[in-house]
């Protein structure tokens, strides 16, 4: 995801859950922009997998309710 702070936002609100974050291209704005896009997607309430703040995150299955 590439954009300005408010992407995370966005995409929940166009009714984005669960979202795939491993890639190559995870580091493209360094580890300071890794953990700010973690922390917007938290702010957001969306779901990711696949990136954390350290490995046992990263590996943590991570689970969408849908009602």
């Amino acid at each position: 995801m590439t954009g300005t702070k408010e992407v995370a936002t966005d995409l929940k609100a166009m009714g984005f859950t669960l979202m795939n974050r491993a890639g190559n291209h995870l580091m493209d704005a360094g580890q300071e922009g890794l953990f700010e896009t973690v922390r917007l997607m938290d702010q957001a309430g969306l779901v990711y997998a696949g990136v954390g703040r350290n490995l046992d995150e990263a590996r943590a299955p991570r689970f969408a309710v849908f009602i």
